[in-house]
């Protein structure tokens, strides 16, 4: 699981997209948490070499609201 995580930080950092299996199935996406997946339930996680843009608005003009904040794009220094 930790080595999941860095995973997740890493490509969150770098603005990179990942790929994984989410109950079996193929996904590519942004780390961003738009659409949650639980971390337990993924498997075969590999950041790619496409980036995505970084924070931009949420078409409800509201982000999602987080418990904790682990990382983020605009934590960038």
């Amino acid at each position: 699981m930790e080595s999941l995580d860095k995973l997740l930080r890493t490509a969150i950092a770098d603005r990179r997209l990942v790929s994984f299996a989410l109950h079996g199935l193929p996904r590519v996406g942004e780390p961003l948490g738009r659409r949650n997946a639980v971390i337990g339930e993924i498997s075969d996680l590999r950041i790619l070499d496409q980036r995505f843009a970084g924070t931009r608005p949420a078409p409800t003009g509201r982000h999602k609201k987080w418990d904790q904040l682990y990382a983020s794009v605009s934590m960038r220094e």
